[in-house]
């Protein structure tokens, strides 16, 4: 069901370049167009619009992003608005350039398909591309960092198995990673080339679902299985000339279209959202992204809050197995600024959280730390 809301856009994709060292043919993103690079005044429009419109973070993304001529600049103009920024990269140029990438991003997410460099290779990896994210993980492993690193893999024909996933996580266990999601894989873009050879049975996702419920508790990142079905017209994209497209999960064909909404340096950018909001899955995209929330809440504070007999209704099971959206809201307080309506998730635990964005955190005249959820020492406070 495609609902309407006004909401402003909390969280966009900006695929900065179609240039990659890769040529995985499981890529949705890369559709094989090559753009010219985007002059510093067209780059400030775009930063322009995006923060007029209360847009809060932006994920960084290609092809590979730190192979475009504008990386620096982008990441360095975003960072002076105060826009939260998630890098996905897979690593190409990172460890070159850490030190100034460092400065500005508040997630961190690398590619990895498998637990060594042999079958990294199953999803068309390139030979280096395991040695690549290892020696980041490696290397923060040690070294202190202001943000959670996420691991993501595609769930394929090739590596969808217990077997496979278990593996992967015994590998994964070594580091120091706040999260683990695993793609079910979608024919989008080269990706509808390879359908056949990569497309996993419902029977074998089924039980690397079944692994995961099992399992998850036995290792210190959380594991999370993303269905195609839950990424279906979930994105707000920018590609890199400006157009700004929603992917469209079209069942019947079995393949994922990107419907072009216009582009947002040369049309009205008011009648973009507008279209993109009568087409967008507003349940897909709020699941996605869950940035302003009470991420846990304790039944003490439960109780002050609501009544000594108030109990969490589930409103909608997120994602994550076991939580889900509350019919509770609050309003979080400081001296500055206030942020009414936001939900509080289930269920409760023995500790109480606020997760919020960078632009939030300004706004309410805050510097909460940027570390791994459940991790709440020496955070700052709000009523």
């Amino acid at each position: 069901m495609k609902l309407y809301t006004q909401s402003p856009l909390d969280v966009i994709d900006w695929r900065i370049t179609t240039e990659c060292d890769n040529n995985c043919p499981i890529c949705y993103a890369c559709n094989e167009t090559k753009y010219d690079d985007l002059s510093e005044e067209q780059i400030d429009k775009i930063i322009e619009k995006l923060a007029k419109h209360n847009c809060k973070s932006i994920c960084i993304s290609g092809g590979e992003p730190t192979k475009s001529n504008n990386f620096d600049t982008i990441m360095q103009k975003l960072y002076k608005n105060g826009f939260s920024i998630f890098l996905s990269t897979n690593g190409y140029k990172y460890m070159d350039c850490k030190d100034e990438i460092e400065q500005y991003i508040e997630k961190l997410s690398l590619p990895l398909d498998g637990y060594d460099e042999k079958s990294n290779k199953n999803n068309g990896r390139n030979d280096n591309s395991f040695q690549k994210v290892k020696e980041i993980l490696d290397f923060y492993q040690e070294a202190p960092h202001r943000f959670p690193i996420k691991v993501s893999t595609v769930l394929t024909r090739q590596t969808c198995s217990t077997a496979y996933i278990e593996k992967m996580a015994k590998f994964l266990a070594k580091y120091k990673i706040s999260i683990w999601k695993i793609y079910e894989f979608i024919p989008e873009n080269r990706g509808k080339s390879h359908k056949r050879e990569y497309t996993a049975t419902q029977q074998r996702i089924r039980s690397v679902q079944d692994w995961i419920k099992e399992n998850k508790s036995k290792f210190n990142f959380r594991i999370e299985l993303v269905k195609r079905s839950s990424r279906d017209s979930a994105y707000f994209i920018i590609q890199p000339n400006g157009d700004i497209i929603i992917p469209i999960d079209e069942q019947r064909r079995g393949d994922v279209s990107e419907i072009n909404l216009g582009n947002i340096i040369k049309d009205d950018f008011e009648k973009i959202i507008s279209d993109w909001a009568w087409k967008v899955s507003k349940e897909n995209y709020f699941s996605n992204i869950k940035l302003r929330k009470i991420k846990e809440i304790c039944l003490m504070d439960l109780k002050k809050l609501f009544g000594e007999d108030f109990t969490l209704e589930k409103v909608k099971d997120l994602t994550q197995p076991g939580e889900f959206a509350s019919n509770a809201k609050v309003t979080i307080k400081t001296e500055k600024s206030i942020i009414e309506n936001v939900r509080v998730l289930g269920p409760t635990r023995n500790y109480t959280q606020v997760e919020i964005s960078k632009t939030d955190a300004f706004k309410l005249g805050i510097n909460p730390p940027v570390r791994d959820s459940g991790d709440i020492t020496e955070s700052a406070k709000v009523t």
